[in-house]
């Protein structure tokens, strides 16, 4: 086996944005490069190569992973890939995404290449390539739990968290027009159904205080393209004019939000069960209410990174790598 063995990457996105890419981005921005050899195929060009290709990483476009639907392109598509990964001399494949039947992925599957699928959801696809994979790495034990295929072995690593981005950059509370009185409950994240903002919206406006402020930021998308999208109109009909619920849209450094947030990393101390609306409202007036709590909670909550999720999932996606190169 070769000391420094190359892994190939297919990640789907040429950026950093997205909760897949960006794990996937964290981990290879730390990764020890004397053990692993990485090689990125991106889906198109991104700002990501020029910071890559600063660290000794190379990136490839490759375009968007190509799935059986016309038999000569895909027959072009699995030659090219046979032939990039022999020349290339992988020696295991990495997709970060879930997939169907990939002319990459086969291409892997015939020269006996190890796959590993990163399962950032829980996959229910069950009558694909990913029965053929070496195993899954899935960010929680209840994703591996309920994932299929169930047969396809299962590994759990948590998403590293880069602490470096958290260090402030700027204060948008006056920008956004927050009093220093006001405390500032933020939600952050695609606007639709599976994400909850309903939930926060309905939580909002159960609350009487006036000295709060709800900040909703994320991207609103038509729901007749994408279902469970919610559009601009739909959010302002459930937030039903209450002035203290305020939404601002895509934010291009989504971490000013954390900064201008009164509960940031309250998240570890409460557990909310979905769609628990009187329990998530409950807790929220408790932390609202609370200033020595919510300190309290953040700081158990940096804490809590700096230990476990700082560099020690990367070394463990290492590792894990590393196995699967070695067995084959």
């Amino acid at each position: 086996m070769n000391q420094r063995p190359r892994i190939c990457f297919l990640t789907g996105s040429a950026a950093d944005w997205g909760g897949a890419s960006r794990v996937l981005y964290t981990t290879l921005r730390s990764i020890d490069l004397s053990r692993i050899d990485p090689l990125i195929l991106l889906s198109g060009t991104g700002p990501i190569q020029n910071e890559f290709g600063a660290k000794g990483i190379r990136c490839r476009i490759w375009g968007p992973l190509t799935e059986p639907t016309d038999k000569i392109i895909y027959l072009r598509a699995l030659f090219r890939s046979l032939y990039m990964l022999r020349s290339e001399r992988i020696a295991a494949m990495h997709v970060n995404h879930r997939f169907w039947r990939p002319a990459e992925v086969l291409a892997a599957l015939l020269l006996r290449i190890p796959v590993l699928v990163h399962f950032h959801v829980v996959n229910s696809q069950e009558g694909s390539f990913m029965r053929y994979c070496r195993a899954a790495i899935c960010v929680s034990r209840y994703v591996a739990n309920h994932s299929l295929p169930a047969a396809l072995k299962k590994e759990v690593i948590y998403n590293p968290v880069d602490s470096v981005r958290f260090a402030p950059k700027a204060d948008k509370r006056v920008q956004w027009g927050f009093a220093p009185h006001h405390v500032v409950i933020a939600f952050i994240g695609q606007i639709r159904d599976i994400k909850g903002v309903q939930d926060f919206i309905a939580m909002a406006r159960r609350l009487p205080q006036t000295h709060v402020r709800f900040l909703i930021a994320g991207e609103c998308r038509d729901p007749t393209i994408y279902p469970g999208s919610f559009s601009i109109e739909d959010l302002r009909k459930m937030i039903g004019g209450d002035a203290r619920i305020r939404f601002i849209g895509t934010v291009i450094y989504i971490l000013d939000i954390g900064h201008v947030a009164d509960e940031r990393e309250g998240v570890n101390g409460f557990l909310i069960d979905a769609q628990d609306i009187e329990q998530l409202t409950a807790k929220v007036n408790q932390l609202i209410g609370d200033p020595e709590l919510r300190r309290r909670l953040g700081e158990g909550g940096c804490q809590l990174v700096e230990n476990d999720f700082k560099l020690r999932p990367i070394r463990d996606f290492e590792n894990l790598l590393l196995d699967y190169v070695s067995s084959d």
